[in-house]
């Protein structure tokens, strides 16, 4: 196999796994949205791939990691997802709560109020 067939197999392993990943997001967000955003991350692996090689790969995963997390939550809260008896929203605050006083959250922290 030449190197352009061994990069898209290595390639396509990655696209696999953040298939899998995906599920972090709300069902109806994958269904509009999955599609693209796997293509997006084929795209970008294949060019961190050629450009800068592993490294460019691992820079991309930390990236992808901190976003899908960072996004899938705010998809659940603007969704109003359920999570076991409980629906999370957003408050004005922005401040988590679930049952509590006000907590000041870290600057980067995902935000709602939890609605039992």
């Amino acid at each position: 196999m030449n190197q352009l067939g061994e990069d898209s197999v290595h390639v396509e392993k990655h696209v696999a796994l953040y298939r899998l990943l995906l599920q972090a997001y709300p069902a109806g967000f994958r269904q509009e949205y999955g599609s693209l955003m796997l293509q997006l991350f084929r795209d970008d692996c294949r060019d961190a791939l050629s450009l800068n090689g592993t490294g460019g790969l691992v820079t991309l995963w930390v990236d992808t990691c901190f976003d899908l997390v960072k996004s899938s939550i705010n998809e659940h809260l603007r969704r109003g997802s359920r999570i076991p008896g409980r629906r999370f929203e957003m408050s004005e605050s922005f401040t988590l709560r679930r049952g509590c006083p006000k907590r000041r959250a870290a600057p980067y922290a995902f935000k709602g109020t939890v609605i039992q």
